[in-house]
């Protein structure tokens, strides 16, 4: 796989970890679990953002 695609799949990845988390994180009431998935969730924004960054670089 060239550069683009593997960002792209790596995005996607992370697109529907957030999602998973997200939607497990209003799920649960545990509270050491919330923590766990926010960490998760603030991760997985980071390497979105990473991500789109990547994209756009490799475009231009």
């Amino acid at each position: 796989m060239d550069g683009i695609m593997r960002n792209k799949l790596s995005l996607i990845i992370s697109i529907f970890l957030i999602v998973v988390a997200i939607l497990l994180l209003l799920k649960g009431d545990d509270t050491g679990r919330t923590v766990v998935f926010a960490l998760l969730i603030i991760t997985n924004l980071l390497n979105i953002i990473r991500g789109f960054i990547n994209i756009w670089n490799e475009v231009r």
